[in-house]
């Protein structure tokens, strides 16, 4: 997946990259749909509604933001909670993700994916 994004363009940074390296996206998915995990299509997430993003999306936003270590970053929609750990490993323990989440289940899903991989400094926000 990396490779692909590169290749279209969508991933220059390396601290993105190696972000995307490490992060299992498809432990962030529902079981059901854990085979597309790496394809480029909307997943359903855990909630009525609820997608979780191509995976191009994430390093088209965060180069756009010039995401780099230090940075403090609000996440407005948690889905899954891969994006906020991709945040978190750019960002490194010198920097801050918080992420808000306006739908329980949802919330409640990515909270246990994020804990599951030891992602505990990430400020979680169930609310509007």
């Amino acid at each position: 997946m990396v490779k692909r994004l590169v290749k279209q363009g969508f991933l220059r940074s390396p601290r993105i990259a190696e972000a995307m390296q490490k992060v299992p996206r498809e432990k962030f998915i529902p079981q059901e749909y854990r085979d597309y995990a790496y394809n480029e299509l909307l997943l359903p997430g855990d909630g009525k509604n609820q997608t979780i993003s191509c995976p191009h999306s994430y390093p088209l936003f965060y180069e756009a933001l010039m995401l780099r270590k230090g940075d403090k970053i609000l996440e407005v929609g948690t889905g899954s909670g891969y994006g906020a750990a991709l945040a978190q490993e750019v960002v490194g323990s010198e920097g801050k993700v918080v992420t808000i989440e306006i739908n329980r289940k949802t919330y409640e899903f990515s909270c246990g994916n994020l804990k599951a991989f030891g992602y505990r400094d990430i400020v979680m926000v169930l609310g509007a």
